[in-house]
């Protein structure tokens, strides 16, 4: 199954009566948005009326808002969007002067338990659709799009965590054009259209018209989120000034970043060669986005050994995306190692096939193993306060990679080392990291410790099973 991703003046208009009402709208602060997405526009505003709905004079008309039509030219996404914001807020004074939406640290464990009972194989559609709220859509449908990492930003501070949603919001959304657009061309189209709304600051800058294929449900979840961006463009300008700058320049790195290893390749067949483009690849993909992430964290530049460490957390975290989707990468033309490479384009079924990609994954995850005391040695250098949100969080997301790869070593033919399973369990572990360095200094050596080991198990098993 596959659609069009492009807006037209025929796309359904949003209600004339009030075309921009949401869920949690918050006119206590509506202002403060507001200033920022003048602050983020500069421009001098259109010199000619450019008309409102019939009921709302002052409401920017479907074509500008969707990115399509005469005046989309004329008004800038973060203008157009403002305006949008400042309508609503009018409307809703009085209503929300009286009510205001939960505080997020009340909201925070209701999202943890939403996220880990909800269903990602059989995901609500039609609920994610009628979602109107920014807020409600984008807390909603991270757990469907972000697996491990949806409980670890939840569990960052307030501010953080609104920015860490954004900034994995938009990388899903370039990950949907690398992993959907299955066509080179309209692929490299998206990711310049989506990280030039960043550089010119035009968030309503039209879309290319390009094909997403989404053959399952959980694929239809990636492709609304696409579809739906303008929502997450909503929360995007509501950040300070600074976070702005942070999410628009890891938009426009990944971006870029993607479109040169789509071109990487397509010239050498649909393989990585080497290990180390495999550990740039990773770098890359995951690196970005965990250079972010500190960067929120620190509020400063992180300093070299944090890099260092960064790089080896992303090799870390992006093979366990590349061991887990190796069947479904070779059916789309890519394989990660140039063992590979005769086998792209196929789902492998025969034996011969089977028995490769399970020795993929064995050497791609006694790599992995190696990398976990990256994240001890990271932690150390972060220096991070005795009650840290951010600990919890990081300590959380090793705990959700561990069970991974645990299940990995299985699918590789080898027996899963000692751990806990239960999402619930891990959770309550990541809450007492938050409180106790000491706690989480032995949660992390005691993963570390039976990484290694099984990483040195699994390598001695390959050695012995060699032909000789």
């Amino acid at each position: 199954m596959s659609t069009i991703f492009m807006f037209s003046r025929d796309a359904p208009k949003r209600r004339s009566k009030s075309p921009n009402r949401t869920e949690n709208s918050q006119p206590a602060n509506y202002r403060q948005p507001l200033e920022k997405a003048r602050l983020a526009t500069q421009r001098s505003p259109p010199s000619q009326p450019h008309g409102g709905s019939p009921s709302n004079p002052n409401s920017p008309p479907s074509e500008v808002l969707h990115g399509s039509g005469p005046r989309a030219a004329s008004l800038s996404g973060n203008r157009a969007i403002s305006h949008h914001l400042r309508t609503t807020a009018n409307s809703t004074t009085v209503k929300f002067s009286v009510m205001r939406p939960m505080p997020f640290t009340l909201r925070r464990p209701l999202l943890l338990l939403r996220g880990t009972l909800l269903d990602r194989d059989e995901p609500d559609l039609a609920h994610l659709r009628s979602l109107k709220s920014p807020e409600r859509f984008g807390w909603a449908i991270l757990p469907h799009v972000a697996r491990s990492f949806a409980a670890s930003i939840i569990t960052l501070p307030r501010s953080q965590a609104e920015t860490a949603l954004v900034g994995y919001l938009y990388c899903r959304m370039l990950d949907t054009f690398e992993d959907m657009v299955l066509d080179y061309a309209q692929r490299i189209r998206a990711l310049q259209w989506f990280a030039t709304r960043f550089s010119t600051g035009d968030l309503a800058t039209a879309p290319p018209r390009v094909e997403i294929s989404a053959a399952d449900p959980r694929q239809q979840v990636h492709r609304l989120l696409v579809e739906r961006h303008e929502l997450v463009d909503r929360l995007y300008i509501r950040l300070s000034k600074s976070d702005r700058a942070e999410v628009a320049a890891l938009v426009t790195a990944m971006a870029s970043s993607m479109q040169r290893w789509a071109e990487t390749f397509l010239r050498q067949g649909g393989v990585l060669q080497t290990e180390q483009q495999l550990a740039q690849y990773c770098d890359d993909v995951i690196g970005e986005p965990a250079r972010f992430s500190m960067a929120l964290v620190l509020r400063k530049p992180p300093s070299a050994a944090h890099l260092r460490g960064t790089a080896e957390i992303s090799e870390l975290v992006q093979l366990a995306n590349v061991t887990r989707d190796i069947e479904h990468d070779l059916r789309r033309g890519i394989g990660y190692h140039p063992s590979l490479l005769p086998y792209l384009g196929t789902a492998p079924l025969d034996t011969e096939a089977r028995e490769q990609v399970r020795r993929v994954r064995e050497e791609l995850l006694i790599r992995a193993l190696e990398c976990v005391p990256a994240f001890s040695r990271l932690l150390d250098h972060l220096n991070l306060p005795t009650f840290s949100a951010a600990r919890g969080s990081a300590v959380l997301l090793l705990l959700f990679t561990d069970r991974y790869y645990r299940a990995c070593a299985t699918k590789a033919g080898h027996e899963p080392w000692r751990g806990a399973n239960s999402t619930v369990t891990l959770v309550l572990s990541s809450l007492l990291s938050i409180l106790s360095r000491r706690w989480t200094r032995w949660s992390v050596r005691r993963i570390e410790g039976r990484s290694l080991e099984a990483a040195h198990a699994i390598e001695r098993t390959r050695w012995e099973d060699r032909p000789s």
